[in-house]
């Protein structure tokens, strides 16, 4: 059988270990392990959009542009989110209501847990939310937030000054909802709500296996790679050579190298 290969652009991957979810009833087994034929699957990606050079070593929201690396490789989510055909739409949130010009309410959903098995409630959206306002270097002045305040399922926002974007901030990648309970480790990584839990991450490379507690759906990929490679002959000859099964950044030059192999999708 032909093994398929993927090149995708920058935003045809943004949700590249989102998109390797099977819908349905979430799997309550060990946060590390798949389930059934997924558990033996390896997905390796290449990419140009990981490093340092792009500010986004590690998947800790809070730091640079991690949150892109984080919502990517799916071991964040945000509240909301925008679809594909740019709409806003609830993901861990379940609902919002203006309540005046300054204070918006978000309902939660009630099912979702954290990679470590903690249930997310209004109380560490709170906590996670503060955190990245005491740390980020954009955050606060993106979302101008006064206070939060947590009711069980439902967190209130009140701003300093009207924020008509709100909520398209908080679906910005920095984001992505956090166990700050669970801390941050020294090599940047961090326990969220998403299909996959990052194992190890160095500047280069990082290592994820499916959420077995994932609250939407059974990841259909048991371990994914991903690999940084800047230099686009490189990355070309690793999609070619099968080092890899997808990349994202190839040079538009070596796109014509697979737009006739029947083994290859390519996403623009």
């Amino acid at each position: 059988m032909k093994k398929a290969r993927g090149i995708g652009s920058l935003l045809a991957v943004t949700m590249l270990a989102v998109s390797m979810v099977t819908a349905g009833p979430a799997n309550v087994s060990a946060a590390s392990s798949g389930t059934g034929e997924a558990q033996g699957k390896v997905f390796n990606y290449g990419t140009m959009a990981y490093g340092v050079a792009m500010g986004n070593v590690g998947v800790n929201p809070h730091e640079g542009y991690s949150g892109w690396s984080a919502i990517r490789y799916g071991v964040g989510e945000t509240l909301f989110k925008f679809n594909a055909a740019m709409e806003l739409e609830p993901w861990l949130a379940k609902g919002y209501e203006q309540v005046d010009p300054y204070t918006i309410r978000i309902d939660l959903r009630d099912n979702v847990f954290f990679s470590n098995g903690e249930k997310m409630t209004g109380e560490s959206v709170k906590a996670c939310l503060e955190h990245l306002l005491a740390v980020h270097n954009r955050a606060p002045k993106d979302l101008q937030i006064k206070s939060i305040t947590a009711d069980g399922q439902s967190i209130t926002i009140i701003s300093e000054t009207k924020v008509p974007a709100l909520l398209n901030y908080l679906s910005d990648p920095y984001g992505a909802i956090i166990d700050m309970k669970a801390g941050i480790s020294e090599d940047k990584n961090v326990v969220g709500t998403g299909p996959y839990v990052a194992t190890q991450i160095s500047d280069t490379e990082i290592s994820l296996v499916a959420n077995g507690r994932y609250w939407n759906g059974t990841p259909k990929v048991g371990t994914i790679n991903i690999k940084s490679i800047t230099d686009g002959d490189t990355l070309t000859m690793a999609l070619q050579s099968g080092e890899i099964d997808a990349a994202q950044g190839l040079p538009y030059a070596s796109l014509q190298l697979f737009r006739n192999d029947d083994r290859s999708v390519v996403s623009g």
